[in-house]
């Protein structure tokens, strides 16, 4: 085994292009992978060969100024408060952003939030090709955060544009959960919800469950869960449901939060009363019968589209919604509850 001296002179392409004869403009342009050089698969072998075998290694800061990129991505998110699946969101941005030749600059919204944003390094040195928001952006700071950088793409966020966003589908969801319940006979739904205001897909599923339900014949009634008074306040619920009423929560922490409750009171979910969640939070509680949106995939789409940004694509990047799959569980049992 031949072990290089890291002191040694790094080879160059000129060197390359000497032991090979050949020019080093070919040398150059086949090592950067230039679409339009023409050169036969055995010669672009040998320079290959040639610059694994004398260690050559580019300059990857001076191939970045020369093409005005540095390969680099910031990520903006309510650091360290994060909700714990919207790093399933991050983990497929860097899995899309790996993919493709970029790496990953985690930032805290809040430095943003404080004006701290420019004591970065990245944003210092004018390094990030364009950044990603993740869940809780304010709308007031995207305009803030798009004079930062070049490109900008919004993952989940409380903005939303016709172009460069990227979304759950939570009309989607609404729609599935209660045609679920219509069809296993419920004729009643109450709905678990949160206060006003938050993330905006509360809202958002607030509305749809409203039409959706009228649309399909469910007497729909609203209970809003404050923190201090789950406990009782569930336990009164629970107490009047009959055998044709179904819950409905928010997300899984909610619907979490009333299987606690219930415990308290000998009540199962599931057997003792129904119920289903238009969202996957909690991740691990494999019984719930649930919405799931695919985070990682959603998180890849994200990291494509601010590529292709970064790389100049002309057409516009219309903004995605994504569907979810429905996760049987056992909590919404088929036929109305015995």
């Amino acid at each position: 085994m031949v072990i290089r001296n890291t002191m040694d002179k790094a080879a160059t392409q000129k060197d390359i292009a000497e032991k090979l004869g050949v020019s080093q403009g070919m040398v150059a342009r086949v090592l950067a992978n230039d679409p339009t050089m023409r050169a036969s698969e055995a010669t672009r072998s040998r320079i290959f060969e040639a610059a694994r075998a004398m260690g050559y290694r580019p300059n990857l800061a001076a191939v970045s100024m020369r093409r005005s990129r540095f390969y680099q991505i910031g990520v903006v998110a309510a650091l360290p408060f994060i909700h714990p699946q919207a790093w399933h969101y991050v983990e497929g941005i860097n899995k899309g952003l790996i993919g493709r030749g970029y790496s990953m600059s985690l930032i805290r919204l809040m430095d943003i939030e404080r004006g701290e944003a420019l004591s970065s390094r990245a944003f210092q040195g004018h390094t990030l090709d364009g950044i990603i928001g993740v869940i809780n952006i304010p709308p007031d700071l995207g305009p803030q955060i798009e004079e930062l950088v070049p490109h900008s793409v919004w993952l989940n966020t409380d903005i939303w544009l016709e172009e460069r966003c990227i979304r759950r589908d939570e009309q989607w969801a609404v729609r599935t959960i209660i045609g679920k319940m219509v069809e296993r006979g419920y004729r009643r739904l109450i709905y678990l919800r949160r206060g006003e205001g938050g993330h905006y897909s509360h809202d958002v599923r607030l509305r749809a469950v409203r039409e959706v339900s009228s649309v399909r014949g469910l007497e729909t009634e609203e209970v809003v869960l404050e923190p201090a008074e789950t406990p009782r306040a569930v336990g009164e619920l629970l107490r009047s449901l009959d055998r044709a009423t179904a819950l409905l929560a928010v997300d899984g922490y909610a619907a979490q939060e009333i299987a606690h409750a219930a415990l308290h009171l000998g009540l199962r979910p599931g057997i003792d009363f129904s119920m289903a969640a238009l969202d996957d939070s909690l991740g691990d509680w494999r019984e719930l019968s649930r919405v799931a949106f695919p985070r990682v995939e959603m998180g890849e789409a994200a990291a494509d589209m601010i590529v292709r940004l970064t790389e100049g694509v002309d057409k516009p990047m219309a903004s995605l919604l994504f569907q979810g799959e429905w996760v049987e569980g056992s909590t919404l049992p088929v036929g109305t509850p015995p």
